[in-house]
């Protein structure tokens, strides 16, 4: 090895012992910093771990808070739901007419001021007058009855009749009963039910006629 050689490599040495120390000690001052704010009196973990409980907590709470509210918004427009969407009415043991909602006098066809003269018998359609009968029997029972009801509306034709989802229960108070009715309109629902049903029937004959048709 030639003499410059050694010289070069003589003072490289101290040089990279220089780098490696300088790294070492910012390494150290790193570590000792860190420490230090670990030893810190405001360093509490168990502090830390209360407070996030606590947040946990009022955020449950807000949840819940926030749920209820929603619900009593819910329940405080109700009324108005049922007013406009469902028909509501009240009946005696014989299908009188006690009370009813503006949308059953609207689907009926009658005027609010005839409820107290009309029973419901009236809006029957007359094959299901035996089944409507045997419903005060299941009624007193304390059953429920939800079932599809078909209504014929005041001066309507057989082809004008009305298709309802309904519900009925009984009431009893000081020895009288009473049944109660909420249904919902639904003709149009089930009419276009019936003619989506027709048209998939009608396709899958032509596909099956066209298979045939292809085989032979």
């Amino acid at each position: 090895m030639a003499l410059g050689d050694n010289i070069k490599r003589e003072r490289m040495i101290p040089i990279r012992n220089r780098i490696v120390y300088n790294q070492l000690q910012r390494e150290l001052e790193e570590l000792k910093e860190e420490k230090l704010n670990l030893n810190q009196p405001n360093y509490d973990i168990s502090v830390a771990l209360e407070n996030l409980e606590h947040f946990e907590e009022e955020n449950e709470l807000s949840k819940q808070v926030h749920h209820k509210t929603q619900s009593f918004e819910f329940f405080a427009h109700w009324g108005d739901i049922l007013e406009n969407c469902f028909l509501t009415a009240e009946f005696d043991n014989s299908w009188n007419i006690l009370k009813a909602n503006a949308c059953f006098c609207d689907n009926l066809q009658i005027e609010p001021n005839e409820i107290s003269v009309r029973s419901l018998k009236e809006f029957w359609v007359k094959e299901k007058t035996a089944e409507w009968e045997s419903y005060w029997e299941k009624l007193l029972k304390g059953e429920k009855i939800q079932t599809i009801v078909e209504f014929l509306p005041k001066n309507a034709s057989e082809q004008e009749r009305i298709i309802c989802s309904a519900t009925l229960i009984a009431q009893i108070a000081q020895g009288k009963a009473k049944a109660i009715l909420i249904a919902q309109n639904i003709t149009s629902a089930v009419s276009a039910y019936k003619n989506n049903t027709t048209i998939e029937l009608d396709i899958d004959k032509n596909l099956k006629s066209a298979k045939i048709i292809v085989k032979i």
